[in-house]
């Protein structure tokens, strides 16, 4: 009978996107949602900033 047990010591992933977007991107998110030129999804699409950081920072 095979036995498998759960790690003694769990290892995070280390992958995440915190950080690999530009304050300046970041800015542009911003004005073009506060411009009425786009709404935040497209805008985060766009200049590849994620969705939750633009609705939090942008809105």
């Amino acid at each position: 009978m095979d036995q498998r047990r759960m790690p003694i010591r769990y290892k995070r992933k280390l992958v995440n996107s915190s950080g690999k977007w530009k304050e300046e991107n970041l800015l542009k998110v911003a004005g073009a949602v506060n411009k009425k030129i786009m709404g935040i999804n497209a805008a985060a699409i766009q200049f590849n900033i994620p969705k939750n950081n633009s609705k939090f920072r942008g809105g």
